[in-house]
């Protein structure tokens, strides 16, 4: 059943019903595109070798390397987020996706390993985590060789938020995708698929307007 033809519609203009249908033939041109982009990005050849990167443990504080986080996945997805070691708190657009991976991750988990990684030293990390209620997701403490290699972290120091998604081939790992927030034009929406939050303020009348997530108390 179309949302036109459903009951409620029927007390509708019928600039609102024709405007409704216009507007559902354009969704699904829209989804069309998204699925014609996730087939094109399906078939992407292998990516560059990265080397075998250490990072901290942010729940034991033992020393993983970059293979320990596929378990016995050849697939690995990391989200890169920006919290720089000097700053007293992380990014609040990249604190506020983490919230929603950590609320799916069991899921995610049932298909590929994931993981968050960040600049900023365990302690950091475990208040953050602690502040937040992160109980589900692996939270790891970067290298700043690991984050400047893969554009997370600028020769500056300043934070990118990248996802990523490794494939590891035998003793072989390589960076088989990469996103970032910014595409070619800048506009900073190019990873907006990832948050459930953008998606769902599209919805209204209004947009996402100019809102941006509170600051992050940690």
């Amino acid at each position: 059943m179309q949302d036109v033809d459903v009951p409620i519609f029927e007390r509708a203009t019928d600039d609102y019903r024709s405007a409704r249908r216009a507007l559902r033939t354009a969704e699904t041109k829209l989804r069309d595109q998204i699925e014609a982009v996730a087939s094109q990005r399906r078939k992407l050849p292998p990516g560059p070798t990265i080397k075998d990167f250490e990072f901290t443990d942010v729940a034991s504080g033992d020393k993983l390397k970059l293979s320990d986080l596929f378990d016995k996945s050849d697939v690995l997805l990391v989200y890169n987020m920006m919290y720089a070691p000097n700053e007293d708190a992380p990014c609040r657009m990249c604190t506020m996706w983490v919230d929603g991976y950590d609320g799916v991750m069991r899921q995610v988990n049932e298909v590929v390993p994931m993981a968050v990684i960040a600049r900023a030293p365990i302690e950091k990390l475990r208040a953050l985590r602690d502040s937040r209620g992160w109980d589900r997701l692996r939270l790891l403490s970067a290298p700043a060789e690991y984050s400047r290699l893969i554009g997370s972290e600028n020769d500056d120091g300043s934070q990118n938020p990248i996802i990523c998604v490794f494939r590891r081939t035998g003793n072989e790992i390589s960076l088989w995708y990469r996103g970032s927030a910014e595409l070619a034009d800048e506009a900073e929406r190019g990873i907006d698929l990832l948050s459930p939050a953008w998606n769902l303020l599209d919805l209204l009348p209004a947009g996402r307007g100019d809102w941006y997530p509170s600051p992050v108390v940690v």
